[in-house]
Parts: C-alpha cells; sequence; structure tokens
C-alpha cells in the first residue's frame, strides 16, 4: 500500500473533522470531569468535617472487562462511609469513653467494611452505643490500667487502681519509645482524669504525654501536670503518681460496680 493509499483509508475510517470533534469532545469531558471531582472533594469535607480531601490516586482503575461504575461507587462508598463514621464518632462525644484500643478497632472495622451511611443506620448505631456508654468506659479505664502496669492485675477481683503507676522502658533518649502502647495510655489516662473530673477531655494526645516528650528531650527528669507527678528515669522507666485521690477513688467505685464485687485490698 502507498502512502497515498494509507492516507486515503484513514480518512475514509473517520474524517478530520470527527477526529478533531472527538478530540475537543475529550477535553471538554475531562474539564468537567475536574470539576465534578472537585464538587465531590468539598461536599466530602462538608460530610466528614475533613480539612483533607478524598485521595484521587487511589480511585481504582478496573479493568476494561469490568463494571467501572460499579467498582467505583463501592471505592466512593468505603472511603467516604468510612471517613464520616469516624467523624460522627467524635461528633457525637461517644469518642472520648473509649480508650485508643477500642477507637483502633472501631476505626479499623468502619475502613474495612463500613455500614452504608444511612439514617437510620447512624441513629440505630449511636443510640446502641449511648445506651452502652457507661459499660464502654468503665471498660475502657480497666483496660487503660491492665496496658499501663499489667502485672499486678492478675484477676478482675484484684483490680483497683492505686495512685502510683510504674511504666517499665516505655522511654528512649528522645521521648518515648516507638514500641509499646504506653503513648496511648497514657493519653488515656489523661482523658479519663479529666472525665472523672466531671470537666471536657484535652487533645486526644494527653497534655501529660507532651510534657513527658518535651522533658525527655530536654533532659530532664521530672514533669507535672494537673492530675499527675512524673519521674523520668535513664533506664527508661517513668513513675507517676496521681494527684487526686478523690478521683481514684471515683474510678475504683465504677470498677466495683462494674464487677459486682467488693474492691481488693490495697
Amino acid at each position: 500500500m502507498t502512502y497515498s493509499e494509507h492516507k486515503n483509508s484513514l480518512i475514509k475510517k473517520q474524517s478530520i473533522a470527527e477526529v478533531v470533534a472527538h478530540r475537543t469532545r475529550a477535553i471538554e469531558c475531562i474539564v468537567q470531569a475536574g470539576a465534578l471531582l472537585d464538587e465531590a472533594d468539598k461536599a466530602f469535607r462538608r460530610a466528614a468535617e475533613s480539612e483533607y480531601g478524598l485521595y484521587w490516586r487511589d480511585m481504582p482503575t478496573p479493568s476494561s472487562y469490568g463494571d467501572r461504575q460499579g467498582e467505583l461507587k463501592k471505592w466512593a462508598q468505603q472511603v467516604v462511609d468510612g471517613r464520616v463514621w469516624e467523624y460522627l464518632l467524635g461528633a457525637s462525644g461517644l469518642k472520648n469513653l473509649m480508650d485508643a484500643e477500642a477507637v483502633s478497632k472501631f476505626r479499623a472495622q468502619v475502613q474495612k467494611e463500613p455500614p452504608e451511611c444511612t439514617i437510620d443506620n447512624i441513629n440505630a448505631t449511636f443510640s446502641e452505643l449511648n445506651a452502652n456508654k457507661g459499660e464502654t468506659f468503665v471498660r475502657g479505664l480497666i483496660n487503660v490500667f491492665n496496658r499501663l502496669d499489667c502485672r499486678r492485675y492478675k484477676t478482675n477481683d484484684a483490680f483497683k487502681i492505686t495512685p502510683k503507676i510504674i511504666l517499665h522502658r516505655c522511654l528512649d533518649s528522645y521521648g518515648f519509645s516507638y514500641y509499646g502502647s504506653s503513648r496511648d495510655a497514657i493519653g488515656d489516662l489523661c482523658r479519663i482524669m479529666h472525665i472523672l473530673d466531671g470537666k471536657e477531655p484535652k487533645d486526644h494526645l494527653g497534655d501529660l504525654r507532651a510534657l513527658v516528650q518535651d522533658a525527655r528531650y530536654k533532659k530532664q527528669d521530672k514533669v507535672e501536670s494537673e492530675y499527675f507527678m512524673g519521674w523520668l528515669y535513664k533506664n527508661g522507666n517513668l513513675h507517676l503518681q496521681l494527684k487526686r485521690l478523690d478521683l481514684i477513688e471515683k474510678a475504683n467505685k465504677l470498677i466495683a460496680a462494674h464487677y459486682g464485687a467488693a474492691l481488693a485490698q490495697a
């Protein structure tokens, strides 16, 4: 086939005018799609009260044999619903009653297989969580103190909070060790003390954690906050003294009521 014949065969399949028209339409659709993605991003930020938008680079690229619209819808529902459930947990105030481990489990569940965010599902879920909020708080409280000093509490009957807590090898030269759960546990401890004191918890990080981190970095060996005294040791241990005995008594009464048994002797 000569060049002239080859050129004519291409033109016969699709005229130059048609090529230009489709090219123009493709660009228009891309621009429109971009505008729709921007609109979706704004709607998502409002739904989840998030300063961060959606990560479009994670959007699936289905094969030519797949159900593109179906796969995109499934991805969108998983991402959007997961983040919305996280926002609702915080907005409801129930997150303050949960320890870091419980929050992590909730987050993992809604990120992997989030229930559809409908009015009925939301009302049913948070009605149940609200009805069990007292039990959630006490369970989190017990979990936190078990994590802080797991050697002390071998059985439920022997569980009793005392003013002194020793965290072994939780610190390194720069602050909290990367390994272990002491960092989250101390944040939970601050949250619990605020709630027992009838105050709104501070940021989930907790003020004590920031003080310890800063003291370790500055090579200081003592910290003090509203509820705690702390001593930092070179071997990585952290000794804490709870200052409010009345709050410890409140916590122990909740634990006793939860187990339906008398508290262990100190």
